[in-house]
């Protein structure tokens, strides 16, 4: 294994889709940015152009993006059947989580229908 002047890595061309694949991976899929800056550190010869051919043909990074989904707002169901009495809305935020959070819920009480 060769190493330049500041200790990093010299890929083989037939090494660098290992070493890619591997950077890769340890960032979790973590896109162009992510994985050209662990890159970077560890490897001289692997350009950005190498690592943006990979990313862009990463099997699960595609999955991932085509995973986001649009349009999926539903009008609120309101009923006016015997002893309907509210209205349940949910966000789904399955695409932007707040934390742990994935969902909003919002009910409004109807007024007039409460039993008492």
């Amino acid at each position: 294994m060769n190493r330049d002047r500041f200790g990093k890595i010299i890929l083989s061309l037939s090494e660098c889709y290992d070493a890619i694949k591997a950077a890769h991976q340890g960032t979790g899929h973590g896109g162009l940015q992510a994985t050209t800056k662990l890159i970077n550190e560890i490897y001289y010869n692997l350009t950005q152009e190498m690592v943006k051919l990979f990313t862009e043909t990463c099997e699960n990074c595609q999955l991932k993006r085509n995973k986001t989904k649009k349009g999926i707002v539903v009008k609120p169901i309101a009923s006016n059947h015997l002893n309907s009495r509210c209205q349940i809305d949910l966000i789904d935020l399955q695409t932007r989580p707040d934390g742990d959070y994935k969902f909003i819920e919002g009910t409004k009480i109807k007024e007039g229908q409460r039993s008492g």
